[in-house]
């Protein structure tokens, strides 16, 4: 069946690059008054064999008469043939007429398709026979579809073609209904770049052009298509690929304005398009002529080597050449005078010479005291030494560089020493004070406060030059003395000189130690009887100064009531000016009889600030029944095994001469044999103690329960002690979690251990420091520490036990106590601790949680007092004036409440930037000094006493727990509840505050810009501080902990569980480190106030009340951070 195909398929058809026109025949139309009905004016489009289309064509009344003569002509290759008249049919064989003459109808039906018969254009006419008019229907065109012919490319270069040179193409197809339309490389190709040849059924199409670089590899696609084809369908052919000769075309990078800083590695880049492919490439710098013959040319971006570049490529077709330029920018290059030395009085102006790429933006001086200075010139009229110092000129540009975001910021500096023309300031002797052994070296260096100008020289005074300065190798900055003797004991001075005039003097304290020796050493052992009267032990020393001799049991301090000890310094024949070595005898006598628990190893230790002590030592024995030494739960010994394991039930006993034992199960006594086996062991290391092991096979169900442990000797009553056998467990949670003492950087801990569930156990101890700004642990991190056993220390002590008086038993309760030494921490800071038992079946619950607070540092006259704490706002800091001497730093700290906590320790002259919270601050400066030796002899027996006292506490508090058993509760903020009684203890009852003051600044130190009579006050600038809320905080230390917990605390974790969860310590404030840090007096800022002073030792609570209440400016604390 015919079929009309709709317009927008030949508009789709016209979208495409056609190179043949499609020609189209058509008659004029006539007016609609003559036909009614006409064929359509679009083609008809059929298939041989099919049926056609019915053309249509009715007449108008007026047209329908006998004189108008109706015919239907074909038009084939612009040949008409006639196929009707009237209603007469010409030809049969493929057309039908349609007639009705009286309705006007004439219509043409096709029936059978041929291409050769059918296919044309069609018109209606009709002719009035009268006077000879006729009018005739537009064109309606049939047309056969017939697929064209592949096409073929009949023609196209077959050599090497230059850019420039013409190139033709000729593509040729056969047959096709409607002629064929061609496609190049799927485009339509214009008008003026093709033309088309029509030969019969042959259809030829040429496309022309000249030949560019883009041509090069390129081919040509000749396709055809008609709407004998589906709809897209095309007829392609390809032609042989392009090659097409052309000169370079280069590109340079990475960009055209390539922006670096100098020392940059730059990497220039120049890319060519051409053919033939390798061509030759050239870099030019074209300010310097510099040649580089290279693709890629890579250098260090250097002031000389801005400006334009040219690349330039070469092939044998030609050359061509791009440029860009190169700017290479610099940070400031500032230059200045390097000194100036002028006299007091003087005028002083320097220049500021800058250069820089881009120009600089702002030049600025600064200098000594919070000097600054905008602009390039520095002018110091009238110039005084305090104005001494580095002035800095700083100059700043900004870059714009190639990948950088932004503009990137650029500092230079120069700076210019004004060295004013002074005398040297105040000699600091390093180290200021020394021990030194007999036969060792001196050796102490001196710096000045103030170099002075001309620089300073240096002289010694010292007790082998009699006092006199500048004497023989007493003119060096560093005076150096061999082989010591007694006699160089003393002071020594040096004083900073030049033309000018002297400095202070600077002092330090030498001691010359002879080290202390043992005179007469004791006997190695000893043997008492328990009961025996009036014993002692002596010993004689001697050395210089004069040994000071501690005497050790078992390693341990002699403490108590129990002993008392003599020491008398032998007469000397010395001079009080003299130094001689001294004679020292001590005796430890026993205040009481001898009991049994004074066995042990006894030493006698002599030092004298020597490295090494001297001691002699003697192993006292005694005799006495035995004594049980077995840990309990709390009344009864414990062991553990597990189902089919073996049991080990460890009975240790004290006793001499050597006991014997019997063992005893549901009140049978335990024979050796079967399961059941014996192995008594001597205690090694530890005089006249024994352990009886019973070794219980293949443990059963009814093998657990209660062992009767039995000891004897001959001497006193018998001991006993229940051991209770359990399955295996995790270890039952440790108690008495104690501060035994603390350092500025260290806390000794002790705690008395649980059962360890029957396998070797550990200990986990967790601490995390308190936020010294916002008093809560919530945020901190937990630090966890693995300790062992191998600090255990027993403390033993006996007693009757009532409930056995008829079968004289006798009952000792044993305890013993875990001791670590915590480190690592911060000074005056406040810790929160923690710990758990573990085996390898589990871990057992934390203990009560301990806060624990840190020593602050001593405190040294020596060192300098800082003069003025400032804050800047605008960046969260602090300064300190002046600067940090060298191999210092300034201990900073911050008030909350009345707690003072340290913060840190800085370098230079100001903090890091800190968080907000705290009403005041203050801050000293610290030097790490060497401990005086003799000093720590002293500290050190001072550490172990403490620790000793705590165990007998601790051993009388567990032996009281045991026989009363009473009932305590404990109550939020420290009420104690016995027996129905409720008593209130104030905190600062239950855990004194202890603080140490800073030391008076010598009067010399005075701040100039504070007076002697207002403690140093200084105001801070009010630019630095935003508006402020009055805090009435106290300047005071605190080594303890602090009563103000913050609410949020009690919800972390299991840290704060509650108030029955908190216990704490305070120790005495001492030093017991090889090596401390010491400090010199705080310069204090109040956050309340905005005030700064300095802090003066055994200062008036008073008058810093006072100096709260006198701020003439009311800043809100929110500033403080």
């Amino acid at each position: 069946m015919a079929r009309s195909r709709p317009d927008d398929r030949r508009n789709r058809s016209s979208s495409t690059l056609i190179f043949l026109t499609l020609l189209v025949h058509g008659i004029a139309g006539q007016t609609s008054e003559v036909f009614l009905k006409q064929p359509s004016s679009s083609p008809y489009y059929v298939r041989e064999g099919e049926e056609g289309p019915t053309l249509e064509c009715t007449l108008a009344q007026s047209f329908r008469g006998d004189n108008h003569e109706v015919q239907w002509i074909r038009y084939t290759k612009g040949l008409p043939r006639t196929l009707t008249r009237n209603s007469k049919l010409l030809e049969k064989a493929h057309f039908e007429l349609v007639n009705d003459a009286t309705a006007g109808q004439h219509d043409l039906k096709i029936k059978h398709i041929t291409r050769a018969d059918t296919s044309g254009t069609y018109h209606c006419t009709v002719l009035n026979t009268d006077d000879g008019s006729q009018h005739t229907t537009d064109g309606s065109e049939v047309i056969v579809l017939v697929p064209p012919g592949d096409p073929k490319i009949v023609s196209a270069p077959t050599e090497t073609v230059t850019e420039g040179d013409g190139i033709s193409f000729k593509c040729s197809t056969s047959g096709g209904s409607p002629t064929p339309s061609y496609f190049h490389n799927s485009t339509l190709a214009p008008s003026d770049l093709h033309s088309q040849q029509i030969h019969g059924d042959t259809v030829d199409s040429t496309i022309h052009w000249r030949a560019t670089p883009e041509d090069n590899g390129a081919y040509v696609t000749c396709a055809v298509s008609n709407f004998a084809l589906q709809d897209g369908e095309e007829k392609k052919t390809k032609s042989p690929r392009l090659n097409v000769l052309y000169r370079p075309r280069v590109t340079v990078g990475p960009v055209s304005e390539y922006a670096v800083e100098e020392g940059q590695m730059v990497q220039l880049t120049c890319a060519a398009d051409a053919n033939p492919s390798q061509p030759s490439f050239q870099w030019t710098h074209l300010a310097s002529s510099q040649h580089y013959a290279s693709a890629s040319w890579p250098f260090m971006a250097e002031r000389g080597m801005g400006g334009a570049f040219e690349c330039r490529v070469r092939n044998t077709v030609g050359e061509a050449a791009a440029t860009m330029t190169v700017q290479v920018q610099y940070a400031p290059v500032v230059r200045v005078k390097d000194i100036v030395n002028p006299a007091e009085g003087e005028s002083v102006i320097v220049e500021c010479e800058v250069e820089a790429v881009p120009t600089e933006e702002s030049i600025e001086w600064t200098g000594p005291n919070g000097f600054v200075s905008r602009g390039a010139t520095l002018s110091l009229p009238s110039v005084t030494r305090e104005q001494s110092g580095n002035y800095t000129c700083t100059a700043t540009n900004y870059l714009n560089l190639y990948g950088e975001s932004g503009s990137q910021p650029r500092i230079g500096r120069a700076t210019t020493l004004v060295d004013v023309k002074r005398r040297p300031g105040r000699g600091v002797i390093a180290p200021w004070t020394l021990s030194v052994v007999v036969g060792g070296t001196i050796e102490l260096a001196c710096e000045a406060t103030d170099v002075g100008s001309p620089a300073a020289q240096f002289k010694w005074a010292s007790p082998s030059s009699g006092g006199q300065y500048g004497t023989k190798e007493h003119t060096r900055q560093t005076l150096v003395i061999r082989n010591v003797q007694l006699a160089d004991n003393g002071e020594y001075r040096c004083i900073p000189h030049n033309a000018i005039g002297e400095g202070e003097p600077g002092i330090a304290r030498v001691i010359v130690i002879e080290p202390a020796t043992i005179e007469r050493p004791m006997a190695t052992e000893r043997i008492y009887g328990e009961g025996d009267k009036d014993q002692e032990l002596s010993c004689e020393a001697r050395g210089y100064p004069a040994p000071h001799i501690t005497w050790l049991k078992d390693e341990m301090p002699v403490t108590g009531d129990a002993w008392k000890v003599e020491t008398v310094e032998g007469h000397s024949s010395c001079s009080p000016t003299d130094f001689c070595s001294v004679s020292v005898t001590s005796s430890l006598r026993w205040a009481r009889p001898v009991e049994w628990s004074d066995k042990g190893n006894y030493s006698c230790v002599a030092s004298n600030g020597a490295t090494e002590s001297s001691s002699t030592w003697t192993l006292a024995r005694v005799t006495h029944g035995a004594v049980i030494l077995n840990d309990r739960y709390p009344t009864e010994a414990l062991a553990a095994a597990d189902i089919a394991g073996t049991a080990m039930i460890s009975c240790r006993v004290s006793a001499r001469p050597e006991p014997t034992f019997e063992w005893m199960y549901d009140s049978n006594e335990i024979k050796e044999g079967g399961r059941y086996s014996f192995q008594v062991n001597r205690e090694v290391g530890k005089p006249d103690e024994y352990e009886s092991v019973l070794y219980v096979s293949e443990v059963q169900e009814s093998d657990y329960g209660k062992y009767l442990c039995r000891s004897m000797n001959g001497k006193g009553a018998r001991a006993e002690v229940v051991i209770r056998l359990k399955e295996k467990s995790v270890p039952t949670a440790s108690d008495d979690l104690e501060r035994v003492t603390a350092g500025s950087s260290w806390i000794t801990l002790s705690w008395r251990p649980g059962f360890d569930g029957g396998s070797p156990q550990t200990f986990a101890l967790e601490y995390r420091m308190l936020n010294p700004f916002t008093e809560s642990v919530a945020n901190a991190e937990v630090l966890t520490v693995d300790v062992t056993n191998s600090s255990l220390r027993s403390v033993v002590k006996s007693s009757k036990d009532s409930t056995r008086a008829k079968r004289e038993a006798t009952t000792t309760f044993a305890t013993n106590l875990m001791t670590y030494n915590l480190t690592g921490l911060k000074q005056l800071s406040t810790y929160y601790i923690r710990i758990r038992s573990q085996n390898k079946m589990g871990a057992s619950d934390f203990t009560k949680i301990l806060i624990a607070t840190t020593e602050d540092v001593a405190v040294r006259k020596e060192l300098i007092v800082p003069s003025a704490l400032n804050y800047i706002a605008s960046e969260g800091v602090f300064t300190v004036q002046p600067p940090t001497p060298v191999d210092h730093c300034f201990m900073f700290y911050v008030q909350s409440g009345d707690v003072w906590r340290s913060i840190g320790c800085f370098k230079g002259n100001r903090t890091d930037s800190l968080d907000e919270g705290g009403d005041a601050f203050k801050a000293r400066f610290l030097a790490a000094m060497l401990t005086p030796p003799y000093r720590l002899a002293l500290l050190v027996p001072i550490a172990v006493l403490s620790f000793v006292i705590l165990l007998v506490c601790a051993f009388l508090i567990i032996c009281c727990r045991i026989k009363s058993q009473p009932k305590t509760t404990k109550t939020p903020l420290g009420i104690s509840v016995k027996g129905g009684k409720t008593k209130k203890k104030s905190l600062s009852q239950e855990r004194p505050e202890v603080s140490g003051p800073l030391s008076s600044p010598n009067s010399k130190n005075t701040p100039k810009n504070g007076s002697a009579t207002d403690s140093g006050v200084f105001t801070l600038d009010s630019s630095h501080l935003a508006t402020a809320q009055k805090s009435p905080g106290k300047n005071s230390g605190s080594s303890g902990r602090s009563a103000n917990f913050s609410s949020h605390e009690a919800g972390v974790d299991v840290w704060a569980a509650g108030d029955e969860g908190y216990h704490g310590y305070h120790g005495e404030a001492f030093l017991a480190e090889a090596v401390y840090p010491v400090a010199g007096h705080a310069a204090y800022y109040d956050g309340a106030n905005g005030h700064a002073h300095v802090v003066e030792a055994g200062y008036d609570e008073q008058e810093d009340d006072e100096a709260y209440a006198s701020g003439g400016r009311r800043v809100l604390r929110e500033i403080i951070v």
